[in-house]
């Protein structure tokens, strides 16, 4: 079975069976993105439960995934999340980001996240809540669409182009609806203008001004700072100071980027 996503290749060099096992589970309950049982899982990877049953017993021995004993279902823990962040250069700028985000939040009273592109979807890697009484933030490791989020649509609009419009193609043969030629005309006005700031799809109320950073001086957008914007009575910056403080952090963060050689 070829889990959707994965790539195809025409030939391979090496075989390890266990180990592409114990790859197909991950990626399939990846897809899924909700628990399964063994025989489920046995049933979408056409494998025998005996296979299933001794790669699952490892990966939830070695706490890659979690059983819920009363459904005896598996999910994916977020051990893999962390053993990807672990590694540098992307937790030394996480790391060294993190200066720079707190003193945004604290400047400007909102939350500060962090996003990079992961295959067709976002997902946030850092964040700062915000020292205000009132706020919203977005957690860590937060999964969403590249092409329904601010972040996303800042990512795509400074992403190689053949990645991106390989991406698109894909996006607009499974969307009905979906106009390439008016989305990528939205892009080219996102990189003209610098940044993305629209209301939350997800939640009324909020506002998420998204801003792309750099490696060094280069034209690809390797991260996201995006703050999720909550005007209240207690509000002290505006809304379009704050977008200009996020201009600023997301300049001195691609710095940093640079220095690092990238995410």
């Amino acid at each position: 079975m070829t889990i959707k996503g994965k790539p195809a290749k025409l030939q391979k060099s090496y075989s390890a069976p266990a180990l592409e096992k114990g790859l197909d589970i991950l990626e399939l309950l990846a897809e899924k993105r909700a628990p399964m049982t063994m025989p489920q899982m046995s049933a979408a990877l056409d494998r025998s439960k005996s296979e299933i049953y001794r790669m699952v017993a490892v990966l939830e021995d070695r706490g890659y995934l979690c059983r819920d004993e009363a459904t005896e279902q598996f999910r994916i823990t977020g051990q893999l999340f962390d053993l990807g962040m672990s590694v540098s250069p992307i937790g030394t700028l996480i790391e060294d980001a993190y200066p720079l985000m707190h003193e945004l939040s604290e400047q400007i009273r909102q939350s500060s996240h962090l996003v990079v592109a992961s295959g067709d979807r976002i997902v946030v890697v850092a964040r700062v809540e915000s020292s205000a009484v009132f706020g919203f933030s977005v957690k860590v490791g937060r999964y969403a669409g590249l092409f329904e989020t601010t972040s996303g649509k800042v990512l795509l609009s400074w992403m190689p182009e053949a990645e991106r419009a390989t991406l698109i193609r894909t996006h607009a043969r499974l969307s009905t609806g979906f106009g390439i030629r008016e989305f990528e005309s939205q892009l080219e006005a996102i990189r003209e203008r610098g940044w993305l700031q629209q209301e939350s799809a997800d939640v009324p109320g909020i506002t998420d001004i998204s801003v792309p950073v750099f490696m060094g001086g280069g034209e690809q957008a390797i991260a996201c700072l995006m703050v999720p914007f909550l005007a209240s009575s207690r509000t002290t910056v505006s809304l379009d100071q704050t977008r200009e403080l996020v201009v600023e952090a997301a300049t001195e963060i691609s710095s940093l980027a640079g220095r690092h050689h990238g995410l």
